[in-house]
């Protein structure tokens, strides 16, 4: 009898461990699929717009996470990457309207080496790809209008500094330029030169002034200056851009050797792979 006691005990414990078994199975699976139901903004360019599921636009950030219901329209000249679940990357180009949870990885574009190009410039010009140190200040201290005349002005570098970067993040790059170029030429010691030269090289690429800015890339590299692997990006993505791809191809792999923690590396790594 004891013995027949102690079967049905044992059954009914295998039982409960098979249910608690089946239980935690069943709560991964839902935390699985909640996690499916997101999926992330990687990057955007041009004309934009993300609406919510009451149709209102959502103000734009790179790296914001994305609910399936929210729908991604798309301008003339609008490009969109969203990495989905499993880093899944699919490109949405101009001119869609597409609600997220209809999208399928398999139907969307491919990231192409002219498109990983533009991503990476615009994220270079957008600061997403570097964070410089004297940026902060930009919008904070004032500007030519603040009550001080154009001597004063010129004169006080954190407030030229603070315009030019006005004038950039505006989109208004020839002002941006002529600041900067200001900065430097009155201000050769100023703490912010490397971040105004920096900012100057994006203005010239944004202008498409790219001979010029090819020189100045050139002896800074040749030179050994400070921040040499910004420069060897900015210039193997220039080269790519006017046809050098051999060139282009070993300053990308230089760049890569020297910078191992760099954000978007993959999209850098399947460049030089495609670079023919």
């Amino acid at each position: 009898m004891n013995g027949r006691n102690n079967y049905k005990a044992c059954i009914i414990s295998r039982i409960i461990v098979c249910c608690l078994i089946l239980l935690v199975i069943i709560s991964v699976s839902k935390s699985a699929m909640a996690g499916s139901d997101t999926c992330i903004l990687s990057f955007y360019s041009g004309s934009v717009d993300i609406l919510d599921e009451s149709s209102k636009k959502m103000p734009l950030n790179i790296n914001m996470v994305l609910k399936k219901e929210y729908t991604v329209v798309t301008g003339k000249d609008g490009k969109v990457e969203i990495t989905l679940t499993g880093d899944r990357d699919v490109i949405i180009g101009e001119e869609k309207k597409v609600k997220l949870s209809d999208i399928n990885s398999s139907e969307w574009g491919k990231k192409t080496p002219d498109y990983i190009v533009d991503k990476l410039k615009r994220l270079i010009i957008k600061s997403h790809l570097y964070s410089e140190t004297a940026t902060a200040v930009a919008g904070t201290r004032g500007s030519k209008e603040n009550g001080k005349n154009e001597v004063e002005w010129l004169e006080d570098d954190s407030m030229l500094y603070s315009a030019a970067m006005k004038k950039y993040y505006d989109g208004k790059y020839e002002d941006a330029e002529e600041y900067f170029k200001k900065l430097i030429s009155n201000h050769p010691q100023s703490v912010y030169i490397k971040d105004a030269e920096n900012y100057l090289d994006n203005c010239l690429i944004e202008m498409n002034k790219l001979t010029e800015v090819e020189a100045k890339l050139r002896s800074r590299i040749i030179n050994k200056e400070e921040e040499i692997g910004n420069y060897q990006l900015k210039l193997g993505l220039l080269l790519y851009e006017k046809g050098k791809y051999s060139e282009a191809r070993g300053l990308l792999k230089s760049f890569l050797d020297s910078n191992k923690n760099i954000n978007y590396r993959a999209d850098i790594e399947q460049l030089i792979k495609d670079i023919k």
